[in-house]
């Protein structure tokens, strides 16, 4: 017969094992993104987002301003803008990229 600690060792295994079952949400994947975010990417200008991209890999990768399009005087508040601006406009064109690729 199994000892009392193997006994209660195969229980706490039995119950992690069923919450695991349980939780099927899991391993689905990323949550589907923002419906506004959805909206602005269907919405975006392609060739103006790809002139944004080939500009910014153009842009000197030492001087952070010149990959932001802003001059060294800018407030922080309008860097973090600027960023959050400038990152839209990228996933935008690579969402639009991989969704037409995948379909």
């Amino acid at each position: 017969m199994p000892s009392a600690e193997l006994l209660a060792a195969a229980a706490k295994l039995t119950e992690a094992q069923a919450e695991l079952n349980e939780d099927t949400d899991l391993f689905i994947g990323p949550p589907p993104p923002p419906p506004a975010l959805v909206t602005e990417v269907e919405s975006a200008n392609e060739i103006e987002c790809f002139e944004e991209v080939t500009r910014i890999i153009a842009s000197d990768a030492d001087n952070s301003y010149d990959v932001l399009g802003a001059n060294r005087n800018i407030l922080n508040d309008n860097i973090k803008k600027q960023y959050l601006k400038l990152s839209r406009i990228v996933h935008a064109l690579i969402l639009k990229l991989t969704t037409r690729s995948s379909s």
